[in-house]
């Protein structure tokens, strides 16, 4: 017997299946049509008028609220809610642990003594001179200091710490 070669129409009986069962997810079932003489119990919905989003709870937002963007409020009212975060950050307890580098909980040193202090205030203001005196002739302090232009250019723009050898 012979056998007969489809070629395509395994492809063409798929496709004519698919267009099908499109064509019968289309159409307006009963429920959906409605029955001429009859009116909706729905009122219908202006398209001009968008949906005003709810407002949010204290607790947060409502799943799908659209909240409006920081530059449209008054000065008034972000005055309003730098107080109510302020009011409610001296309520809450300060965060007193942090996860480090090598994944462990670390404690954060709130209370510093005034030497110490007086050693971060004057390293801040070393970091400073040091960026400044880059900023002025970036190519000079790379070769007077032994760097790389590459590495003058990634500590001015914060990518890369300044080295301690630099600060003294």
């Amino acid at each position: 017997m012979r056998t007969v070669k489809w070629k395509g129409g395994l492809v063409l009986l798929a496709a004519a299946l698919l267009l099908a069962w499109w064509w019968w997810r289309a159409a307006p079932t009963p429920a959906q049509s409605e029955v001429p003489g009859t009116e909706s119990a729905l009122p219908d919905a202006a398209p001009s008028v968008p949906a005003q989003p709810v407002a949010a709870g204290p607790v947060g937002t409502l799943p799908g609220t659209v909240e409006p963007p920081l530059e449209s409020f008054t000065p008034a009212e972000r005055a309003a809610m730098v107080d109510a975060e302020v009011e409610r950050s001296a309520t809450s307890a300060p965060v007193a642990t942090y996860k480090g580098e090598d994944g462990r909980p670390k404690k954060f040193a709130y209370e510093q003594d005034r030497v110490q202090e007086d050693a971060q205030r004057a390293a801040d203001e070393r970091r400073a001179e040091v960026l400044d005196a880059m900023r002025a002739d970036p190519a000079g302090f790379a070769a007077s200091h032994k760097l790389r232009p590459r590495e003058v250019e990634l500590m001015l723009d914060g990518s890369m710490e300044v080295p301690e050898n630099l600060l003294r």
